[in-house]
């Protein structure tokens, strides 16, 4: 059985401000919410069950032209990579 809802969020922004103004639950990925977190806005429930975290790939084609965004971009995923593999070693 499906809970009933008074509300239906379709954007981060939303789901972020949902809670903060009182409107219920919501389960986000940790960027959107820290800062309401760390600020006491609003409290982490059922830690323990906090799902794993979902792998990033970036495609693009290799033979062409990339803009420096993209480069960086990809530059700084590596890097956040490898500090995480460092992490576990």
């Amino acid at each position: 059985m499906d809970p009933q809802t008074r509300y239906a969020v379709d954007d981060g922004e939303g789901l972020d401000a949902a809670p903060v103004l009182g409107l219920g639950l919501v389960q986000v990925p940790q960027f959107l919410a820290v800062d309401h977190v760390d600020a006491g806005r609003l409290e982490e429930l059922l830690a323990r069950f906090r799902p794993k975290p979902l792998p990033i790939s970036l495609l693009y084609a290799a033979n062409r032209h990339l803009p420096k965004r993209l480069l960086l971009l990809r530059d700084a995923l590596l890097d956040l990579k490898r500090a995480k593999h460092k992490k576990r070693a």
